[in-house]
């Protein structure tokens, strides 16, 4: 499983640390190098790589660039926000959702099996498939909880 990899990133300090793809909850991009927040770890840790070079590292696996500064595990996703445009993670980072990322974002999360959706606005339980039907024909407004089975 790509989730189980393990990956050694650069510090500022030119020591290598390694870390599970699993266990990152983001990565976001601060000039020329990243801060990258772990599940283990109360603080960011800044590393000298740039986004870009992360986002290579971690193709094909649970991670999901939402805008220019943020790439984010979909797998701590808790809530978010067609309208607001925010992604909650471990329900406590908000991440934002850039426009153009959001039809790819909804795309994305139904490769991840098992996960359905209540609807803020009535209760309402929505699969995934039918949040990317309402999401395409501009009907969805509400904040989204995902509750995996």
């Amino acid at each position: 499983m790509l989730n189980n990899k393990k990956i050694f990133l650069p510090s500022l300090a030119n020591n290598y640390t390694s870390y599970f793809l699993h266990d990152i909850i983001y990565v976001k991009a601060e000039r020329c190098y990243s801060e990258l927040k772990s599940i283990n770890a109360k603080e960011t840790i800044k590393i000298s790589l740039p986004l870009k070079q992360i986002e290579e590292v971690s193709n094909n696996s649970n991670f999901f660039r939402c805008n220019r500064s943020y790439i984010i595990n979909l797998n701590y996703v808790t809530e978010f926000s067609i309208k607001k445009n925010i992604i909650q993670l471990n329900n406590k980072f908000e991440i934002p959702l850039s426009e153009t990322c959001k039809k790819q974002f909804i795309n994305k999360l139904k490769n991840i099996s098992k996960i359905v959706f209540i609807n803020g606005g009535g209760g309402n339980l929505m699969t995934i498939n039918a949040l990317h039907l309402a999401l395409f024909n501009k009907k969805v407004s509400y904040t989204y909880k995902a509750v995996r089975l």
